[in-house]
């Protein structure tokens, strides 16, 4: 039985303005036992969980969520990353999974839908597992199911096994196009829109370490055919870290899912091409569906 994130003490609230927008989010604090995450919510609608990648923080999500404007969005900082405390010790991807459930319920949420990128893909599927109650339906973006799935580029899986991107600028521009691929390769000028505002809230290395170590002996292989939600899974095709035959496979096991593609789609198409995903991800998560939108051109 997980332990760690048993106890719920009251929310710590407050209100922020966010830079380059106009919509006001509600930003609190929410203590889990001994973690105090911070989370932000945006919207009204069906409420939809977003989980982020390795170091990421609140800011891999302002792009898509102002094309989500029919959700209530909780973004969050998962432990060890943004202005969330860091954990005394590694967590799994069972305690991580059980941690979002207990700050959903402390949120008094009965279900909501979960996107989950990258590593946020692996907790939103060992969620989807472990608390099929909870989870209405699931969203996976460049993400896989850990062992057992197809590696990625060399080049960029080494990169990604350092926080060292987060703490310079430069080193940051030089790797963005090897780790991230997609409009971010093609299009250099994107950085300093959108990827150097993850600077200023880099992850702790501890706590970098901590999600990688969550990774290590971790794979969906063998329980992805229990997964109940109904699911998307959403792929570039130019993805360095999760190739496409990731995919497939998640699509192939989980037993109600489909693939979609992003042409020319890199690791981060969240940010990048966000106004491209956003259709197929209303769609799929409208209270009518689960129909499931293509992207447009």
């Amino acid at each position: 039985m997980v332990t760690r994130a048993n106890l719920v003490e009251p929310a710590e609230r407050t209100i922020t303005s966010f830079p380059n927008s106009t919509t006001r989010r509600d930003v609190s604090f929410v203590r889990l036992g001994a973690l105090r995450l911070r989370i932000s919510r945006q919207g009204q609608g069906p409420p939809l969980l977003l989980l982020g990648g390795l170091g990421n923080s609140l800011g891999v999500w302002d792009n898509l969520v102002g094309e989500l404007p029919d959700f209530e969005t909780i973004a969050v900082d998962a432990p060890g990353t943004g202005f969330s405390s860091t954990p005394a010790l590694p967590l799994s991807m069972a305690e991580l999974a059980e941690i979002y459930a207990n700050l959903m319920r402390s949120l008094q949420l009965e279900t909501v839908s979960v996107l989950g990128l990258s590593f946020g893909g692996a907790v939103a599927q060992q969620l989807a597992y472990q608390s099929p109650d909870l989870v209405r339906r699931l969203v996976l973006c460049g993400t896989g199911p850990g062992l057992g799935g197809l590696p990625g580029a060399p080049a960029a899986l080494q990169e990604l096994a350092s926080p060292a991107r987060y703490y310079s600028a430069a080193r940051s521009r030089r790797v963005t196009p090897l780790i991230y691929g997609g409009r971010f390769a093609r299009e250099p000028e994107r950085f300093n829109r959108e990827v150097q505002q993850r600077l200023a809230a880099p992850p702790s290395v501890y706590g970098y370490y901590c999600q990688l170590a969550a990774l290590v002996g971790w794979s969906s292989l063998p329980w992805l055919g229990r997964i109940e939600a109904p699911t998307l899974v959403l792929a570039g095709d130019a993805d360095p870290v999760y190739p496409i035959e990731n995919a497939t496979i998640l699509s192939a096991s989980i037993p109600n899912a489909r693939v979609e593609v992003l042409p020319g789609g890199g690791h981060l198409f969240v940010m990048d091409s966000a106004r491209e995903i956003a259709p197929s991800v209303t769609a799929f998560l409208s209270p009518a569906g689960p129909s499931l939108g293509g992207f447009d051109a």
